[in-house]
């Protein structure tokens, strides 16, 4: 959300430009849920919101309020990426582990790495790979857990996850540790479990470990069906984010669909390509101490107000 300095250098104007410039019909996509029917939507968004807001000035002046044919596709999700090209403009800009105070109970390290944007074919096999990192770096960091045998709800020190955006994506990894534990060892033995992503020597563990990311992954689109709304997920805000993004309304078909023909040899090769050692970032966070928590206001300033 930014640093006490570039908040405090916002201005009002910069707010009213921004808002002008984003904030228009054209650029919304809105996905209404609820127990009525096709018809009687349009009047429910006319009641609901004025018609500047509803309106795109880019469509015809007879064109219906609620035109389920129409929706602007904003990326082309059928273009594959070109992967050495990608790789050469994108290189990792600072790769020096840098470390911050925040607002965590224990020592942690985030680990990040840069991927193609999402919404393309290729998003549910970064989501599977992003999903395959937990159990590569849970095994070197935690010598009991099995991902053979083991439920990767059994963890609670490490997980992985893939931030999917229209023009980058990124692969995360959160590492809890010991406050007397060397972040910068942590690390390197989390960064030593990567070649697990393509351990041919093991075809046995990459099977699993794949299995399992692909399973859980296809679990977590289901439960996206269990609640209609929420602020950040479930069914509505999927469909919104896909439908807004590439211009098609079938969710659920198109992921389900490039779930299942997601393999483990893509897998691997999105692995080899993205996450390993030499691209990955990383930050340390350290929980405040005492000294560090200010109580009152005496730190604040916030000159966009006027």
């Amino acid at each position: 959300i930014g640093t006490h300095e570039s908040l405090n250098n916002v201005e009002m104007k910069d707010v009213i430009d921004f808002t002008n410039a984003n904030y228009v019909p054209q650029h919304a996509t809105m996905m209404v849920v609820g127990d009525f029917t096709g018809e009687q939507i349009g009047p429910m968004l006319q009641n609901a919101f004025p018609m500047e807001l509803l309106v795109n000035p880019e469509l015809p002046e007879d064109a219906p309020l609620v035109d389920q044919s129409y929706c602007q596709a904003r990326v082309d999700s059928d273009v594959e990426v070109d992967v050495e090209a990608w790789l050469e403009a994108n290189p990792p800009i600072d790769r020096e582990i840098s470390y911050h105070k925040a607002g965590v109970e224990k020592k942690t390290a985030i680990m990040a790495w840069s991927l193609p944007g999402g919404y393309r074919q290729d998003q549910p096999l970064m989501e599977i790979t992003a999903n395959m990192l937990t159990s590569a770096v849970a095994t070197y960091l935690n010598p009991d857990f099995d991902a053979r045998t083991d439920s990767l709800d059994s963890l609670s020190n490490v997980g992985c996850w893939l931030n999917a955006e229209e023009h980058g994506s990124t692969a995360t990894c959160f590492i809890e540790m010991s406050n007397s534990a060397d972040p910068e060892d942590v690390i390197e033995k989390a960064a030593d479990g990567l070649y697990q992503l393509w351990n041919f020597n093991n075809r046995p563990y990459m099977r699993a470990i794949f299995g399992n990311a692909k399973n859980s992954q296809m679990a977590g689109v289901f439960r996206t069906v269990d609640e209609i709304s929420s602020l950040f997920s479930e069914r509505a805000t999927s469909t919104a984010l896909f439908t807004h993004f590439t211009g098609k309304g079938q969710y659920f078909a198109n992921v389900f669909n490039s779930l299942f023909h997601v393999d483990e040899g893509k897998a691997v090769e999105l692995a080899q390509n993205f996450l390993h050692r030499d691209r990955y970032v990383a930050v340390v966070l350290e929980p405040y101490g005492q000294d560090d928590i200010v109580v009152d206001s005496s730190d604040a300033e916030y000159h966009g107000k006027t």
